[in-house]
């Protein structure tokens, strides 16, 4: 087993226990100390009221080892009990300095650096929790059928996807050749057997899944507008570290079950522009704009815009894209 530095290894856990891996349950032990009297699971370590249980151990093994508890219960006795004791010990490392952190955290946040990083922090989490609110109690089936339904009526806004194939190679000079071979009568679905490094989807003649074209990288984005079906991309494309030649299949308006993430982020985006417009406008919070001579001024980013009305139709292309 390969060994982890402390550090290495303590971060790791911080990771596993932000991500909720370990439940920390608050429940009294026997005098004894062998099992939780409220969960009966024989404990691996306890800090104050917080407890680890051996089942929260095994159950980390298992998906530290991807899942497959038969190659957990092959582990040799001496792995087996090697890794439930880095486990259980760098739980208590973690869970002992938080509990020491909290029970310092008057002192700690008299200093104006780390009050001021605690403070942002919560800000940060009330924040995202307030969108995240928001844009739940706003964004619903109803609604994003009604954005589909007005995305097929106009063409600015009609969602498509795009069958594609592709052939990916090591290098320019290679997919230039292949681009020859191409514009000399080669078959796309031949090449890509032959040449791709790509081997799953070479073995289908370079057939990628069906796929939103907002979701393609932009440099692909940007070839599909010059192809027709059959069509093939001319000069080769980078692409994570490889270059790829594209020839496009099919394209065709989406299915509002493949455009719903789409309609989700376009949805967000204009939710969004209308919480802002609001905010803005709410006199509690005071906000007023001022021009780059530090005057007052009435001219408004189309980011507080609201996008119902017809000043603020420009508002949710504002937005940067939904991620």
């Amino acid at each position: 087993m390969k060994k982890l530095s402390f550090i290495a290894g303590f971060f790791f856990l911080g990771t596993l226990l932000q991500n909720g891996t370990f439940a920390s349950q608050e429940t009294a032990v026997s005098a004894g100390g062998a099992k939780d009297q409220a969960s009966k699971e024989p404990l691996a370590a306890k800090v104050g009221k917080k407890t680890l249980t051996i089942e929260e151990i095994n159950r980390q093994r298992d998906q530290m080892l991807g899942g497959r508890l038969s190659e957990q219960k092959a582990l040799s006795p001496e792995l087996a009990k090697k890794s439930f004791e880095i486990i259980r010990d760098q739980w208590v490392i973690f869970t002992l300095l938080t509990e020491a952190a909290e029970h310092n955290r008057k002192a700690l946040e008299k200093d104006t650096e780390i009050g001021s990083a605690i403070q942002k922090a919560v800000s940060q989490i009330l924040m995202g929790a307030y969108v995240d609110k928001f844009l739940k109690a706003n964004i619903n089936p109803a609604a994003l059928k009604k954005a589909y339904d007005a995305s097929l009526k106009d063409p600015k806004l009609q969602i498509y996807v795009a069958t594609l194939r592709a052939i990916f190679v090591d290098s320019e000079d290679i997919a230039k050749s292949v681009i020859k071979a191409l514009k000399g009568g080669a078959s796309f679905v031949k090449l890509a057997e032959a040449k791709s490094v790509e081997k799953t989807s070479g073995k289908e003649g370079g057939l990628l899944p069906t796929t939103l074209e907002s979701k393609l990288p932009a440099a692909y984005q940007k070839a599909l507008k010059e192809l027709k079906p059959g069509g093939f991309t001319e000069n080769p494309l980078p692409i994570s570290g490889k270059w790829s030649i594209l020839q496009l299949e099919k394209r065709a308006i989406a299915t509002f079950e493949q455009a719903e993430s789409e309609l989700r982020d376009r949805e967000s985006r204009k939710q969004m522009s209308i919480l802002l417009a609001r905010l803005a406008k709410d006199k509690k919070y005071g906000v007023a704009f001022y021009n780059e001579s530090g005057e007052p001024t009435q001219e408004l980013s189309p980011l507080f815009a609201d996008p119902t009305t017809e000043d603020g139709a420009k508002a949710e292309a504002a937005l940067p894209p939904s991620k």
